[in-house]
């Protein structure tokens, strides 16, 4: 067997409805009813710029608890960080940011409506 990357993420929500719309808004990922037999008062995927569904939100009632449990965040590559900061402050989200200059690479930290932590990486910059 050989990985080639990660296929998704699935996060179990609180309210499906401004999850999504967070993801939505925020990261510019384009939420969809999943397939059957999934029932989309459930479940949500959200797609990436190349149509991927790389972040499944999903209600599951009694297993919703905030923040991240054992994973530490989610990190997307991303570009356009000029756009990322506009987008944040648009939405008056607080974030922090880093940089790895042995690396080229700027970051940016924000938090979802559930306590996630996202890590959007930029080498573009």
């Amino acid at each position: 067997m050989t990985i080639l990357g990660i296929d998704h993420v699935n996060i179990i929500v609180q309210d499906l409805a401004i999850s999504a719309r967070y993801y939505a808004d925020v990261l510019g990922l384009d939420p969809n009813d999943p397939p059957a037999p999934h029932r989309p008062d459930e479940l949500q995927w959200l797609h990436d710029a190349t149509g991927r569904p790389v972040i499944h939100l999903r209600v599951r009632p009694g297993s919703y608890s905030v923040g991240t449990g054992a994973i530490d965040h989610i990190a997307f590559t991303c570009r356009d960080y000029p756009a990322a900061i506009a987008r944040l402050e648009r939405h008056s989200l607080p974030y922090t940011t880093d940089e790895v200059a042995s690396i080229g690479l700027r970051q940016i930290r924000v938090t979802d409506p559930d306590g996630v932590e996202l890590e959007l990486n930029f080498s573009d910059a």
